[in-house]
């Protein structure tokens, strides 16, 4: 049997995000896509220096930026059983509206939101089988 190269519960490919407000941005996520704090670490002096997140089926890292890596602006596709809920939910947790939920030609019902770090989140919900 080989060595495992992922861990459990991880796919392939894992968005991880480099903010400068780390902390800020892990209360977002639990808050507006329901994530799951699966690890946290924190410095001595209470800077999050690392979290993994389980959303759905899927996973996102963030780190506080620091000298080495500073922050880095991502853009996120993320599909949620109700894309007028979830967007209704990150404006009032502090993202900002980039458009408001409509029908896409491409089968969706999406929103896109900026979230208080700076990060684009395009949200969906699936329609065409």
């Amino acid at each position: 049997m080989s060595e495992p190269y992922k861990p459990d519960g991880f796919t392939r490919v894992t968005p991880f995000l480099t903010v400068a407000g780390a902390k800020n941005l892990l209360d977002f996520l639990t808050l507006v896509f329901d994530a799951e704090v699966i690890d946290r670490t924190e410095k001595p002096d209470g800077t999050l220096s690392y979290a993994a997140l389980r959303i759905g089926d899927g996973n996102v890292e963030l780190a506080e930026a620091n000298e080495r890596f500073g922050p880095m602006n991502s853009a996120v596709h993320i599909y949620v059983p109700d894309v007028d809920q979830t967007h209704k939910r990150a404006i009032e947790n502090g993202g900002v509206q980039i458009h408001e939920p409509m029908e896409m030609d491409y089968g969706e019902r999406g929103s896109a939101i900026r979230d208080p770090q700076g990060n684009h989140w395009y949200i969906a919900t699936y329609r065409r089988a």
